[in-house]
C-alpha cells in the first residue's frame, strides 16, 4: 500500500520538520510515507477553506481512500489505529491519504469526499502539531504491524 499525509500550508513552527524527519526516515526503508502539502488561503474569490479544500481534493485518484482528520471522526488507541491501518493495506486499490486542513479546518467537500474520519484527541490542535501527531502515529502503527517494540 501507499499511503500519504495531505496537508494545506508549510510547516512554520520552529522545530516541527525536525521532529517529524526522523519519523519519516525510519519509514523510508519499508514503508515510505509521502507528505504532500498543498498552498494555504483563497483563490478566485472563494474562501481559505473553500480554496484549499479544492486543492486537496485535486491531489487524489478515484481509486484513492481518503481519512480526514477531524475532531469528530473515530478515536483510536495506536494499537486499535494499527488494526485499522492492517485494514486499509488490505482493501486500498490506489493511496492512502490522510488529510489535514489548514488553520480554519477541513472544507466540507473534503469530509464529504472522506471515506473515513479519524480524531487525534478530542482537543482541538493546530494543523502543525497535527501533522507531527500523525506521522509520528503512522510510524508507531508501523512498528505494531512489523512486531517492533516502540509502540509500548
Amino acid at each position: 500500500m501507499r499511503w500519504g499525509v495531505l496537508c494545506v500550508g508549510r510547516l512554520r513552527a520552529p522545530g516541527l520538520e525536525e521532529a517529524i524527519a526522523p519519523y519519516l526516515a525510519r519509514l523510508a526503508g519499508s514503508a515510505p510515507l509521502e507528505v504532500v502539502e498543498v498552498r494555504a488561503g483563497a483563490a478566485h474569490g472563494r474562501s481559505s477553506v473553500e480554496a484549499e479544500g479544492e486543492r486537496l481534493l485535486a491531489r487524489l485518484s478515484e481509486r484513492d481512500r481518503l481519512v480526514a482528520l477531524d475532531v469528530g471522526g473515530e478515536r483510536y488507541t495506536t494499537a486499535a489505529l494499527a488494526r485499522r491501518v492492517a485494514g486499509w493495506r488490505e482493501s486500498v486499490a490506489g493511496r492512502l491519504w490522510l488529510a489535514i486542513g489548514g488553520a480554519d479546518g477541513l472544507a466540507p467537500a473534503v469530509v464529504a469526499r472522506a471515506d473515513e474520519r479519524l480524531s487525534l484527541s478530542p482537543l482541538t490542535l493546530p494543523h502543525e502539531l497535527a501533522r507531527l501527531v500523525v506521522v509520528e502515529q503512522l510510524y508507531r502503527c508501523h512498528c505494531v504491524l512489523t512486531g517492533h517494540p516502540y509502540h509500548h
